[in-house]
């Protein structure tokens, strides 16, 4: 049997679907033969047990299910499935490609940078939000060509630094500057399903990390002169933190 779970990363509450794949392991296509019962499992990583979500026949050697994963900011929780044998029969239980889930709120960072064109105090600033909403009263790294600063964010999850930015030897300078964010509010939860083989071996069928919202971050590059300032920006997507 091949189990897989899509998407494999989603927020808490989403709605999932679960997919099991019965093999006729002699030929290692789809079984078709005759309609196969399979159990879908939750491992409540609240209590370390598992429970049944649902209960359905393969059509075509497939069974589906659609489920809910649990809005629960405390517990992680993982998905299985496993073949009822019918009276008489013994069938192979042993899922290939272990999955691997994550659940976590969506973030993003917006970064700009504004001069004091009387001076040359700079000021960096921008929101954190998890979709359109501000996350309220975290803070954001600032790394300014490998130097640490910090920011907090207010209600509205708008954050701002301001620092005197020169050109060095009266040479025009670049700055790098990066603003990054990782949830230390809510620990990292994982909850890991467990599956035997035939011999008794245990495997891990499912392992679901969650985290309260996923790190992101934004990076500029500010060319000082003596004489202007001019700014790149480029906005890094989640895939590639």
């Amino acid at each position: 049997m091949v189990f897989s779970v899509t998407p494999q990363e989603f927020v808490t509450g989403s709605t999932l679907s679960l997919q099991a794949t019965i093999l006729d392991p002699l030929t290692n296509t789809t079984f078709t033969e005759t309609s196969v019962t399979v159990e879908f499992l939750m491992f409540n990583g609240s209590d370390d047990t598992y429970q049944t979500v649902r209960t359905n026949s393969t059509v075509g050697g497939v069974a589906t299910a659609s489920v809910t994963y649990p809005n629960d900011n405390q517990h992680a929780h993982a998905y299985m499935a496993r073949i009822v044998p019918a009276v008489g029969q013994i069938h192979q239980g042993i899922v290939s490609n272990p999955v691997q889930l994550t659940a976590s709120k969506p973030s993003r960072i917006l970064l700009d940078v504004t001069r004091d064109w009387s001076s040359q105090n700079h000021t960096i600033h921008g929101w954190l939000l998890s979709q359109s909403s501000g996350i309220n009263n975290t803070r954001i790294k600032i790394t300014i060509n490998k130097t640490d600063y910090w920011a907090s964010t207010n209600q509205s999850g708008y954050f701002s630094l301001s620092l005197n930015l020169k050109p060095v030897n009266n040479n025009g300078t670049t700055y790098t500057i990066t603003a990054s964010f990782e949830d230390t509010v809510t620990p990292p939860l994982s909850a890991t399903a467990w599956a035997k083989t035939l011999d008794g071996q245990d495997y891990a069928a499912c392992t679901t990390l969650q985290y309260g919202y996923k790190p992101a971050y934004n990076t500029t590059t500010l060319t000082i002169s003596t004489q202007s300032t001019e700014v790149m920006t480029r906005t890094m997507a989640a895939e590639e933190i």
